[in-house]
């Protein structure tokens, strides 16, 4: 009879303590969850002085990460990977384009061209790995929006196409030819 107490004081112990733990998940957790930039506490990362939330696109050549900064709120950080970054000439094209994105919205800041908030090397060291720090954009790319609707109205094809001509406009501007 004791045994059988103590076995069932146990289960209503454990079914408490998995009731508490459920609560503590519903309040303190998924308020906090908001589209990927909710981080658990072991999984923080940072990059020189952006938090990084999540990776967005992986390439041959660099990580593209969704990053929080007190400055800008969400942003959008490119870091050119090894071993690219280690190589001159490449890490040198890469600043290169980035430093060329970011004249060409200075000189329209009206543009249809995203915007570029920082150029640099990880910790601002000679060595350190070369990245950017873009305007986050919401939203599907033109490609998925296609795939998703099949076609255009004539009224969306020629806003497209004027805000990509207006973006070419300013980019051969500043002599920058697309390729």
């Amino acid at each position: 009879l004791i045994w059988h107490l103590s076995e069932g004081w146990l289960l209503l112990l454990i079914g408490i303590l998995i009731g508490l733990s459920g609560l503590a998940v519903a309040f303190l957790v998924l308020p906090n969850w908001d589209d990927d930039a909710f981080r658990w506490p072991w999984s923080y990362k940072r990059f020189d002085q952006y938090d990084l939330s999540s990776v967005l696109q992986r390439s041959e050549l660099s990580t593209v990460y969704l990053a929080n900064t007190p400055e800008h709120g969400r942003v959008t950080l490119t870091v050119l990977d090894d071993p690219y970054a280690s190589e001159p000439a490449q890490a040198e094209s890469f600043l290169s384009k980035g430093r060329t994105l970011k004249q060409i919205h200075e000189t329209d800041p009206d543009a249809p061209v995203i915007d570029v908030y920082r150029v640099g090397r990880e910790n601002d060291a000679e060595d350190g790995r070369p990245f950017l720090v873009l305007e986050h954009l919401e939203g599907d790319s033109l490609l998925s929006h296609l795939k998703d609707i099949d076609t255009l109205d004539t009224g969306e094809a020629l806003s497209i196409t004027r805000q990509v001509c207006s973006a070419l406009q300013v980019a051969h501007n500043n002599n920058v030819h697309h390729g």
